[in-house]
């Protein structure tokens, strides 16, 4: 994927004013290019945001926002997918656009070890259209949703280093149900002043 993010606002420590950046995303169908197999469903793992189908082209328009109130940080993100029309044995096909919804509250309970716990709440959502108004001739027609939780841990290790760990659970939905997701993720961070900026 190629993927251009801009914050145009930047929260400061004495306002409510959020954080808020807009993603761009193309979306490009590299595991066809490399013949690998779909998993069960034509999804990536619900924690993985944004989700996009296995195989396909598409285009994602993204909005995301953060604030920090020490100790606790709140984050959210919509993601909207528009689905390139695809190609199945010469047939033109129509999948869904999809909408991710993500919502996580963090707990810093030792800010200079940068030491928390964090619930996250995910969503996709297969759209019963598309934005192109073409009709859904491939994947679930009547739209589809998953619903998932992560609790997580993460710390800081020194001046650019950030780690987390989780597993993200589908709690409701109508694909992937009782699925289980571990997450472990590895951040290097850069900044002008050397140390790590969480904002």
């Amino acid at each position: 994927s190629l993927i251009l993010k801009y914050r145009p606002i930047v929260q400061t420590p004495d306002s409510w004013r959020p954080s808020l950046t807009n993603m761009m995303q193309l979306v490009l169908p590299t595991s066809q290019w490399a013949d690998t197999e779909r998993p069960p469903g034509g999804f990536s793992p619900l924690g993985r945001l944004p989700n996009t189908r296995f195989g396909s082209l598409g285009f994602t328009e993204g909005l995301m926002t953060r604030k920090n109130l020490e100790p606790f940080r709140i984050s959210a993100a919509v993601f909207y997918t528009y689905s390139a029309p695809g190609d199945d044995a010469g047939k033109t096909t129509y999948s869904a656009d999809l909408v991710n919804v993500r919502l996580v509250a963090e707990h810093i309970l030792d800010d200079k070890k940068g030491f928390g716990y964090n619930i996250e709440l995910s969503t996709l959502s297969g759209l019963p259209w598309r934005v192109d108004g073409q009709p859904i001739n491939s994947g679930q027609k009547n739209g589809f949703s998953i619903i998932g939780v992560e609790p997580a841990l993460q710390w800081k290790f020194g001046d650019h280093w950030v780690a987390s760990a989780g597993c993200l659970f589908t709690v409701a939905g109508q694909n992937a149900i009782n699925a289980i997701y571990p997450n472990i993720s590895l951040y290097w961070y850069w900044s002008q002043s050397g140390k790590v900026i969480m904002r």
